[in-house]
């Protein structure tokens, strides 16, 4: 079984999108079978409960029981949970939403997933910490300068999808694209959207039309409610 510990917008977000493309893509009696546990964000200062099952008290936290190797696995990192899920439950080429070691753009690949986040994600999450979430710090300037660098880091996808690709890598959807569309939805969300080009925008209205992540966003406000959170809101339109 998998636990997927959430806060609703945030990062974990990429994983929770990655088990709902899974599970459209398999059959209805072979699901991938996983409980979303909702919490309120950030979990470490409002439930310090969460720090005994994640030390750094971060999400997302994806525990799964009986990992390939039959121990137990834990995953911190946003970027990695969707490869992991991508490579652990896809069983058919039909299903492949990661990039294998003998494909020509499985290089790519890899480098889309880690810069999704260090490179894409990393400077607006310090605008949202220094400018929304933390202002009596007054480092709302620093703030502002992340998220102007955060716009020049979209340099490298701009002038990828400028050639008119559906998708990153080997010309079908895969957690690339997971990893890469939450990193626009935060450039979005911090007043960014009227700065990006006009393929990089269009990419992203693609990615956040799937009926994947549709389900997510329904799935993440339903775990609110019934955990009786209110969510707080990273970003607008998630």
């Amino acid at each position: 079984m998998l636990s997927l510990y959430h806060c609703r917008g945030a990062r974990s977000l990429r994983v929770l999108w990655t088990l709902n493309e899974l599970n459209l893509l398999r059959t209805p009696a072979e699901p991938v079978e996983y409980k979303l546990f909702a919490l309120p964000f950030p979990p470490r200062v409002h439930d310090k409960s969460f720090i005994e099952i994640n030390p750094l008290g971060t999400i997302p936290y994806l525990h799964h029981d009986r990992g390939p190797g039959g121990s137990p696995v834990g995953i911190t990192e946003s970027c990695a949970g969707p490869v992991y899920l991508a490579s652990t439950f896809t069983h058919s080429p039909s299903q492949q939403l990661n990039v294998a070691p003998h494909e020509d753009c499985y290089a790519a690949f890899l480098n889309w997933n880690a810069h999704a986040d260090a490179t894409l994600t990393f400077p607006h999450t310090l605008y949202l910490r220094y400018v929304k979430f933390e202002p009596h710090k007054n480092l709302q300037q620093a703030g502002e300068e992340y998220r102007k660098w955060g716009l020049s880091r979209l340099r490298l996808l701009d002038a990828t999808l400028a050639d008119g690709r559906e998708f990153l890598c080997s010309d079908r959807f895969t957690v690339a694209d997971v990893n890469i569309a939450y990193a626009l939805l935060l450039a979005r969300g911090v007043g960014l959207e009227d700065k990006l080009q006009p393929q990089t925008l269009e990419y992203l209205r693609r990615l956040t039309a799937r009926e994947g992540y549709l389900r997510s966003l329904e799935e993440e406000r339903r775990a609110d409610e019934e955990a009786g959170i209110d969510p707080v809101v990273i970003f607008e339109n998630s």
